[in-house]
């Protein structure tokens, strides 16, 4: 770590360092495009630097238009067009009924005009006809008196619909469909995954059980198989898992599907089969708990080789920009040109870039890491805070310091700008400053020692931590979650009703299973799993 990380840590109380950050036109126009440089221009454009040709110029070579920089640019340009647009944009429902057709094309939504009566909902329908014939029709099906069913010959305007609509709409619509004509949809698998986790009406819930599971990619047969059941549909949900496993397309996936035929079946075979999966995920941990079985190997370093005579400095190691072009060479999949990148990365600091290219130049049969590169920051923590900090930033940033994710999230542990700002408000640091480990880690302790003062399993923690407090509380309170019956807790795992947390929140338990043994604080998952559910006598 280099000297300036380690003093910014001791004196993180009184004021963070400042790292490189591009803040003039000049030093963001040179950059590459990228997720790199759209932040720094969402940050040029919020901090109301330079002229406003320069923040044209910026603003126009964005790939990610992100809200806050179309308002970052309407106050530096005062642009009549610009604030119409963001105006129509941001109307209320009923407001749309007098403004223009161009308005109702830019800021309709679906979830708005459910608000309207069907009257009004025709209306609009007539109104945005000539400029928008889809939006147009979607406004009459949903005017219509069975707006499912009027949608039902229209694959398109159905699936917006019944995707777009919230639980509450489709239930007052509740209607029987045909399932042949939109079940080869891609999209179709993301209603009947809404079906599984939401608990759609009965009527559009039977017409999806018809599915064939042999027609659906992975998601859509995994959650007809968890749609079949909740309706008690044994064998039904024993095809569509056959189905799922036969259809995934990463290890993982055929993991899950052979799991939930072993919970169905109980069979042995099953667990065998999980026992030698070469991955390391959730169900294949638990089968090799189940049968006492090693899991397969992992890498807790990833060694330097020999060092180039352009070996880099430390300098790359906060920076956003370097990581970027790594990442695009591993795109390309250049053998030589990896090799040359792995023998200038042989610093300690450069021990997750290092991985990042071993685990690309091993397709095949890429190394399982579990890396703990940054020891000195955590040297205040006991075991199980360790391997909670580690099994995140295993998850968030596979431990890269200068990730940056499309919605912003910054650094190691990912944390989000608005959080970041709330935890340190007095210091006012920049932004970039957090590509910094040293800077990031002890905010993002912060926070996880206040969720961990708010949920009593890791579990909740990590959901928290990935979908927000707010999210998880109003999960587990909904009373409908981890509550004891046959496939408990596994069916509440699969029901989350977002699919980010979801899956975020089954990897890293997994990885927090795996570095408590690391730490030699062994604790297993069919522990933590037990104490999910209500315990009974």
């Amino acid at each position: 770590m280099k000297l300036k990380a380690v003093f910014c840590v001791v004196c993180a109380a009184l004021v963070l360092c400042a790292a490189d950050q591009p803040s003039a036109f000049a030093d963001i126009d040179d950059k590459p495009q990228g997720r790199a440089r759209d932040f720094a221009t969402n940050l040029y454009l919020e901090g109301k630097n330079g002229s406003a040709a320069e923040a044209r110029t910026l603003f126009y070579s964005l790939r990610t238009v992100k809200p806050a920089a179309l308002n970052a640019l309407n106050s530096r340009l005062n642009s009549p067009s610009l604030s119409k647009f963001l105006q129509c944009r941001n109307m209320a429902a009923k407001a749309y009924l007098s403004a223009d057709a161009a308005c109702l094309a830019v800021g309709f939504n679906i979830a708005k005009t459910e608000s309207l009566t069907p009257k009004e909902r025709g209306a609009l329908a007539a109104k945005i006809a000539e400029i928008d014939p889809q939006k147009a029709a979607i406004l009459r099906s949903m005017a219509a008196k069975e707006p499912l069913k009027n949608a039902e010959q229209n694959r398109e305007i159905f699936l917006q619909i019944a995707l777009g609509a919230s639980i509450e709409f489709l239930r007052r619509n509740d209607a029987e469909i045909n399932v042949s004509g939109v079940q080869n949809d891609m999209r179709f698998s993301q209603l009947i995954e809404r079906a599984a986790v939401n608990k759609l009406p009965p009527k559009l819930t039977r017409s999806l059980l018809n599915s064939d599971p042999k027609l659906l990619d992975f998601k859509g047969a995994f959650y007809l198989g968890i749609l079949q059941l909740i309706g008690d549909q044994r064998e039904n949900a024993l095809a569509a898992f056959r189905a799922a496993e036969k259809s995934a397309v990463i290890r993982e996936q055929k993991d899950r599907a052979v799991f939930w035929q072993y919970l169905i079946s109980n069979s042995d075979q099953l667990l065998e089969t999980l026992k030698t999966s070469p991955d390391i995920n959730f169900y294949s941990l638990y089968a090799c708990e189940k049968l006492n079985a090693p899991l397969p190997k992992i890498l807790l370093e990833a060694k330097a080789g020999k060092r180039s005579k352009t070996a880099y400095t430390e300098n790359e190691f906060s920076d956003p920009f370097f990581w970027h072009g790594l990442q695009q060479k591993i795109a390309n999949n250049d053998t030589k040109a990896l090799n040359e990148e792995l023998a200038k990365l042989t610093l300690p600091a450069h021990e997750p870039f290092r991985a990042a290219i071993i685990t690309a130049l091993n397709p095949t049969s890429a190394p399982i890491f579990f890396l703990n590169p940054y020891p000195q920051l955590l040297t205040e923590l006991n075991a199980d805070y360790t391997a909670q900090t580690l099994a995140i930033m295993r998850q968030e940033s596979r431990y890269i310091p200068s990730a940056l994710s499309s919605s912003y999230a910054i650094g190691a542990m990912q944390m989000m700008p608005f959080l970041l700002d709330a935890l340190a408000p007095k210091i006012k640091a920049q932004l970039w400053s957090y590509f910094d480990i040293a800077n990031e880690m002890p905010l993002a302790q912060k926070h996880l020692k206040w969720l961990n003062s708010k949920f009593d399993h890791p579990l909740f923690i990590f959901y928290a931590y990935n979908g927000g407090h707010g999210f998880t509380k109003r999960m587990l309170e909904g009373k409908n979650m981890f509550n004891n019956g046959e496939f408990e807790p596994f069916m509440s795992l699969e029901r989350v009703y977002l699919e980010e947390p979801r899956e975020y929140g089954k990897k890293v338990l997994t990885n927090y299973v795996i570095y408590r043994a690391i730490l030699d604080d062994k604790i297993t998952m069919t522990e933590l799993l037990r104490t999910l559910t209500p315990q009974t006598d």
